[in-house]
Parts: C-alpha cells; sequence; structure tokens
C-alpha cells in the first residue's frame, strides 16, 4: 500500500499548490497527467512469499486491478477537468478518503489471502508483504 500512500501524498501537493495559487491550472494538469502515468504501472505483486499460482486467481485480481485504475484514472480526468476550487477540494477529499479507489481492492486482496493462507495452515506468509507495486524500470 505504499505506493498508493505516495499517489495520494503526491494528490495532496499537487491539490495544495493549486488551491494556494502556487501553481498555475495548466501546471496542475501536466503534474496530473504525470499522476495518471503512475497509476497506469501500479500492478499486482505476485512476487511475493504466498505465489499465487491459481490462473482464476490471478485473473479474478487482475480484473478487479483493471476496474480500480479505471476509476482511478476517471477520477483525475474530472479533476482536471474541473475549474472550480470548492468542487476541485471535495473531489480530492473523496478520493483521497477512498485511496483513489485502491483501497478496497487492497482489503479485498488481503482478506482473500489471509482466507488462503489460514485455510491452507500456512506458515511462511508474511502479511505485511507489499500487494501493489509500480511496474515498468522504476522498482525493477
Amino acid at each position: 500500500m505504499n505506493e498508493i500512500n505516495a499517489l495520494c501524498h503526491e494528490l495532496i501537493l499537487y491539490s495544495t499548490e493549486w488551491y494556494q495559487d502556487e501553481i498555475s491550472k495548466e501546471e496542475l494538469n501536466l503534474k496530473m497527467d504525470l499522476l495518471l502515468s503512475r497509476i497506469d504501472k501500479i500492478e499486482i505483486n505476485y512476487r511475493q512469499p504466498l505465489d499465487i499460482s491459481s490462473v482464476k486467481a490471478k485473473d479474478s485480481f487482475n480484473s478487479l486491478l483493471v476496474k480500480t485504475k479505471y476509476k482511478a484514472t476517471a477520477s483525475i480526468n474530472t479533476l482536471i477537468a474541473t475549474s472550480n476550487k470548492k468542487t476541485y477540494k471535495a473531489k480530492v477529499n473523496f478520493l483521497l478518503k477512498n485511496q483513489l479507489y485502491f483501497g478496497s481492492l487492497h482489503r479485498t486482496m488481503r482478506n482473500n489471502i489471509n482466507a488462503y493462507v489460514l485455510r491452507n495452515q500456512l506458515s511462511y506468509w508474511n502479511p505485511n508483504v507489499e500487494i501493489f507495486k509500480l511496474g515498468g524500470n522504476e522498482n525493477e
């Protein structure tokens, strides 16, 4: 969840700068485009101690990830189109409350993994493993 928290922190930083008139709307839009590209690079970390080898489980998780990325991207795009600062602030607060929609996916995946560990009585699972990673060249 560290990657998602970093994205939320960036959103707070960019929004605060614009809200306090430190940057223009055009600069904010460029920074939001950068944020969108980072959201697009979010992947599920399958290289964790618990190897999710089931193709059906991976397909389900990947499908949920695509839906979550779409919601986050659509919400950021509505922020880019918003020019009223009050409306913008309300939308940002909603996005942050929902952790860019990744919070519910994280809870779902964590609960599924914990149930799998309990059902199969696995002892090597580390519950502090990051579920999300930033793909591409940045983390690999």
